[in-house]
């Protein structure tokens, strides 16, 4: 089970444009946190690196339970959801 999130020096691209660098953050199990920004500041591409949709340019982001750091791949299996904002069904299509 994952008990925290450690990010640390994450830089993200897209395509030839550097998104943010230099990115941290710990959090732990039962905490929040409101991840807000401008259209194409890179918040979905952080929550993609996250849940290891995107590689990461520089820097890694890492799982720990309560024994210590998790293998990554194992930690996403298990515990990692990522909700995307676009609908899963077409409207324009009828039963």
């Amino acid at each position: 089970m994952i008990s925290s999130l450690h990010i640390e020096d994450l830089a993200v691209d897209r395509g030839d444009r550097r998104l943010f660098a230099g990115f941290g953050l710990d959090l732990r199990a039962g905490e929040a946190v409101a991840l807000v920004g401008r259209n194409g500041a890179g918040k979905t591409s952080l929550l993609r690196a996250v849940a290891g949709f995107v590689r990461p340019a520089a820097g890694r982001v890492r799982f720990a339970g309560a024994a210590g750091d998790l293998d990554p791949d194992e930690a996403r299996s298990g515990g990692v959801h990522l909700l995307g904002h676009h609908d899963g069904l077409k409207t324009t299509r009828t039963a």
